[in-house]
Order: C-alpha cells, then sequence, then structure tokens
C-alpha cells in the first residue's frame, strides 16, 4: 500500500467557484440579530457622512470663496449614512467558524503589525 494510495488517505480537496457578478464590498460595521427560529443575520453595511445636495457660500472682495451661509439639507452635520451591501444568515455553527476564521487572522494581523511598529526604548 503506497503512502498517498487515495483509498486510505482522509483528506478532502474544496474548489472554490466564482459567480461572474462576484464583486467584495469593503463594509465598516454591521447590524443584526438573532431571528425567532435561532439563526443569526448580519447586514453588513459602509458608513459615510452624506454629501450636500447643495451649499452656498459668501464670495469675498477678493473674489474668494468665503464662509458658509447655507446647506441643503441642513441636517447633514448630524446625519451618517449606512449604505447596506449585502447581509447574511448564519446557524450558530457557521457564527462561531466564521468568529474563529476572524479571530485566527485578528490575532495574526496583531502579532505581524505589532512586533513590525514596536519601537525601541533605551532604558
Amino acid at each position: 500500500m503506497e503512502k498517498n494510495d487515495p483509498e486510505t488517505t482522509r483528506e478532502i480537496k474544496f474548489k472554490y467557484m466564482f459567480s461572474q457578478d462576484y464583486n467584495p464590498v469593503f463594509v465598516t460595521g454591521a447590524h443584526g440579530g438573532v431571528t425567532p427560529r435561532g439563526d443569526i443575520v448580519v447586514n453588513f453595511f459602509m458608513e459615510r457622512q452624506p454629501l450636500p445636495n447643495y451649499v452656498t457660500n459668501q464670495i469675498a472682495e477678493d473674489g474668494k470663496i468665503g464662509k458658509e451661509l447655507n446647506r441643503h439639507p441642513e441636517d447633514n452635520k448630524r446625519t451618517i449614512l449606512r449604505f447596506v451591501e449585502v447581509g447574511i444568515v448564519l446557524d450558530i455553527k457557521g457564527a462561531k467558524s466564521i468568529a474563529e476564521f476572524l479571530q485566527k487572522h485578528i490575532t495574526s494581523y496583531e502579532q505581524h503589525f505589532t512586533l513590525e511598529h514596536e519601537e525601541v526604548t533605551e532604558d
């Protein structure tokens, strides 16, 4: 019997298939919770301040743009937009698996970049 005999080797190969419209999106947060059936819903969003529809500024004597006089809508400064691009629904096993995946990569990132950016101090 050979060492790499497919009949005795316990392994599996995963082949990744991508749809034509596969397009990763940047997210800055998530919102969701547990459904009545016990699934976990996660809606990913990207947030930013809104752009005004228009802004009116004063024009100074020298022709330069002066202070802002008006902004529409007025509440733009107190509003944050959240663009929800995608959501996922997981069972508890899937949620735990993704949490472990993220924690593994967070730990790896922190080890790599913390060591790389530590400053050497002299006593």
